[in-house]
C-alpha cells in the first residue's frame, strides 16, 4: 500500500522502533522528573510518542534520538503546565533545575556504561566466565562454586575483587573523559 501513499508514513518505521526501544526510559524519565506524577507523566509521554511517531521523517539519522525526543516532551510538558498552571507541583525555575540535573544525570549515566564495557574488554577470561555465570546465567554464587571447583568464600572474594576492579577503571575512564573535555 506504500505506493498509493495511504500508508507510506509507516514505510521505514523499523529503525524509529529500534531507537525508541533504545532510548524510551530516557524520555520517560525525563517527563517524569519535570512534572512528578508518573499519571501525568505517562500521559505527557503518549503524546511525545504521537509526536515522534508522526515526524520521524524529521529526525536527522546519526544524531541523539532521546535528546530529540526530550526537546519534544520538553514542549509538552511546558504545554501541560500552561493548561493546568493550578495544579503544577512546582514553579518553573524549579521544573527548570530538575531538568537540568536529570540531563546531567543521563549523561553521566551514558559515561558510565562506554566505561564499564571498556573495563570489561581488560579483565581476564576467568572473571570475564565468573561474571557471565552470575549475571547473564542468573547462576547463586553457591553454583559458580560447585561449576569452577572452588570454595564459595573464593567465589565472593573474587566477585569482590572484579566489582571493585571494574568501579575503579570506570572511575578513572571517567575521570581521564573529564580532564580531557
Amino acid at each position: 500500500m506504500g505506493q498509493n501513499g495511504s500508508f507510506s508514513q509507516f514505510d521505514g518505521k523499523g529503525e524509529f522502533l529500534s531507537l525508541l526501544a533504545a532510548n524510551q526510559r530516557k524520555v520517560f524519565s525525563y517527563i517524569l522528573a519535570a512534572v512528578g506524577t508518573r499519571n501525568i507523566a505517562e500521559e505527557i509521554m503518549q503524546q511525545t510518542l504521537l509526536i515522534m511517531w508522526r515526524d520521524f521523517d524529521k529526525f536527522e539519522a546519526g544524531t541523539n534520538f532521546s535528546a530529540w525526543g526530550k526537546k519534544i516532551a520538553y514542549h509538552k510538558i511546558l504545554e501541560y503546565r500552561k493548561q493546568n498552571a493550578k495544579s503544577v507541583l512546582f514553579d518553573s525555575e524549579v521544573m527548570q533545575r530538575v531538568l537540568d540535573m536529570s540531563k546531567k544525570t543521563s549523561i553521566d549515566s551514558d559515561q558510565r556504561v562506554k566505561a564499564l564495557e571498556g573495563c570489561m574488554k581488560k579483565l581476564k577470561e576467568s572473571s570475564l566466565r565468573i561474571l557471565s555465570m552470575r549475571y547473564n546465567q542468573q547462576m547463586s554464587c553457591k553454583e559458580i562454586s560447585e561449576e569452577i571447583d572452588r570454595p564459595i568464600q573464593t567465589v565472593y572474594k573474587n566477585m569482590s575483587r572484579i566489582c571493585i576492579a571494574l568501579k575503579d577503571c570506570i572511575d578513572r575512564t571517567i575521570s581521564v573523559w573529564s580532564s580531557e573535555s
